[in-house]
């Protein structure tokens, strides 16, 4: 009788024992598992922020392109404007000397 009571300790202690193992292996899933669905909806977060980021990346890049063919333009506006100013100075200056000779 004393052999049957030592044993069913025994398998109690262990019973025990693994039941604890399971608890904290079980806390330990559910936090991972936790862990893993906060991580999963960030990433999703970061991956629409990501897509917007893009779209305005792609709209400056237009908006850049734009800017340079109008600086393009500009210049050589620039440029003729100064070579119509230059010529007109020396018309004038010729003028003034057949004038004033």
């Amino acid at each position: 009788m004393g052999d049957i009571s030592l044993r069913k300790t025994g398998v109690k202690e262990k019973r025990t024992k693994a039941q604890k193992e399971s608890n904290v292996l079980l806390d330990y899933t559910r936090r991972a598992i936790s862990r893993l669905t906060y991580l999963k909806r960030t990433l999703a977060q970061l991956e629409d922020d990501a897509s917007q980021c893009e779209e305005h990346v792609e709209h400056w890049k237009n908006n850049l392109a734009l800017m340079l063919g109008k600086e393009k333009q500009y210049n050589q506006e620039t440029v003729r404007f100064k070579v119509f100013v230059f010529g007109s100075c020396i018309f004038f200056f010729f003028f003034l000397v057949l004038q004033f000779g």
